[in-house]
């Protein structure tokens, strides 16, 4: 329940934010497919994604970031998600 907690604040810290739109729908796309996949409740809690540091970066990004750390969380999110949807083909 912590981590859906987890992905709900950087949802809501996000809408708040003044990041573009288009970016801001990217990145809220992206924390729903993780969302999604913590719904499959494959992952070993040792290999689970450490959404805190996930949390840590949108409130930063989002509370005044620039531009390059917007992208660079677009690109952080993006990852993470991809890594999670490969452990969950993979069956880790």
């Amino acid at each position: 329940m912590r981590e859906y907690n987890l992905i709900n604040r950087c949802l809501v810290i996000l809408k708040g934010s003044r990041i573009d739109v288009m970016t801001k729908l990217r990145i809220e796309n992206l924390l729903i497919g993780i969302k999604m996949l913590l719904l499959a409740e494959v992952l070993e809690e040792s290999i689970a994604p450490d959404l805190e540091e996930l949390s840590e970066k949108v409130t930063a990004v989002c509370n005044g970031g620039t531009a390059e750390g917007v992208s660079g969380l677009l690109e952080y999110v993006r990852k993470l998600r991809s890594s999670m949807a490969d452990c969950l083909d993979l069956g880790c």
